[in-house]
């Protein structure tokens, strides 16, 4: 089948969902596919279709071209499709991130959704991009009331300024009930050090409420699961 119709079938297979769907592309990825039709769809129009194709590059792809893929996929105008493809680079190209804080920075005052910003300000954080304090602080000022996007920019501040000993004593002493969360997503998904794990481990035991217990629980899950 030329590569144009197969693509077409492809991306039918991927908008309609369901089993059958997901057996169809379970075995057009078992028998590695073709990277023309992959390349294809990472063109495509619908951004679930490219959001598809990313993760399928992933096992079609040599590592060096797959990691291209994700470079372009960063500039994708879907926000998901963009968030998505930043996480992957992270695990495969950590160091091709850096490049990126730029643009990262920007997506801050765009006009892109709080929940999208939230995830630009971890990827921040993991960068350790000091010089994203100005543009932060600047969208905190803005950010009304006790919101979550206020919430996490008050915590990546705190980190970026004064290093994660301040996280880690927050959340082993118990000196921030309000940011428990944040700062335990600190932890888990920012830092993933052995001084945070040994934090939220002593939070999941001592701390005086039922809820900062819950999170820190939760926290120290994830840094085992990633250990």
């Amino acid at each position: 089948m030329p590569e144009k119709d197969e693509a077409t079938r492809i991306a039918k297979l991927i908008q309609a969902a369901g089993p059958e769907s997901d057996r169809e592309l379970a075995r057009f990825l078992a028998s590695k596919g073709e990277t023309g039709v992959v390349a294809r769809l990472l063109r495509w129009h619908d951004p679930g279709v490219r959001f598809w194709a990313i993760a399928a590059a992933e096992h079609i792809y040599s590592t060096s071209d797959y990691v291209k893929v994700l470079e372009r996929a960063v500039k994708d105008p879907d926000e998901a499709v963009s968030s998505d493809a930043v996480d992957r680079l992270w695990q495969i190209a950590p160091k091709r991130v850096q490049r990126l804080s730029r643009s990262m920075v920007a997506k801050l005052s765009s006009q892109i959704r709080s929940g999208e910003k939230v995830f630009w300000l971890w990827s921040l954080a993991r960068l350790r991009a000091h010089d994203a304090i100005p543009a932060i602080e600047a969208l905190r000022s803005s950010e009304p009331g006790w919101t979550k996007l206020a919430r996490v920019a008050d915590v990546v501040l705190r980190y970026l300024k004064e290093g994660e000993s301040a996280v880690v004593s927050a959340i082993a002493n118990h000196t921030d009930h309000g940011h428990i969360e944040e700062l335990c997503t600190l932890a888990w998904f920012v830092t993933r050090s052995e001084v945070a794990r040994a934090a939220v481990e002593h939070c999941a035991i001592s701390a005086p409420d039922e809820e900062c217990r819950r999170e820190c629980g939760f926290a120290l899950e994830k840094l085992k699961k990633a250990s």
